[in-house]
């Protein structure tokens, strides 16, 4: 690992222990051989690069999705599957996105402008796909991308802070809600 990774790594360690306004470069060069401000600029500096690193991912797992010779409902899934096991995997990340992603745009983080752009962009042409193959109905993608990225958003914020609701049951009503509004 490089000193990026292991200082990322260590940052989500005392993530899951404190509050992300109570970690401080002390903190975390406390627990490391070296110094943090060698690498990093701040902790905001390094929350941009785990969620970069990790949104980039799910980026990534869509771009994939889109040239798979699979339908569309197991494309969904997989998609789903990798998002709620990354919510389930790092929740104080998690509920930190949550909190960002609903407030005004100018005072988001830059990553997370970014992550919802992209998201929408690359569902978008997955659905380009799927409709030039003639598998899913002839709609707008771009509609379609926003309507899966804000009713993904809405699961994850009801997840948190519904106890009857779970992420199979998300799972299920996201992918159900998606593949059947799209199928011909």
């Amino acid at each position: 690992m490089n000193k990026k990774e292991v200082i990322s790594k260590e940052f989500i360690n005392l993530f899951n222990k404190y509050s992300f306004e109570e970690i401080d470069i002390v903190k975390l060069d406390k627990a490391l051989d070296y110094k943090t401000k060698e690498v990093f600029e701040d902790k905001y500096d390094i929350l941009d690069y785990i969620l970069r690193d990790k949104l980039s991912q799910k980026i990534e797992l869509i771009n994939n999705l889109k040239d798979k010779n699979m339908n569309l409902q197991n494309k969904l899934i997989l998609f789903f599957d990798y998002h709620f096991e990354f919510l389930k995997t790092y929740p104080k990340i998690s509920e930190l996105l949550i909190k960002t992603s609903m407030i005004e745009d100018d005072k988001k983080l830059e990553i997370i402008n970014w992550y919802m752009k992209k998201f929408q962009l690359t569902f978008t042409e997955l659905i380009k796909n799927e409709i030039k193959k003639n598998k899913v109905r002839d709609v707008d993608p771009s509609i379609i991308a926003s309507a899966i990225l804000h009713a993904t958003h809405g699961v994850t914020v009801r997840i948190k802070y519904d106890d009857n609701y779970d992420y199979g049951k998300a799972k299920k009503e996201l992918v159900n809600f998606i593949y059947l509004g799209l199928n011909n």
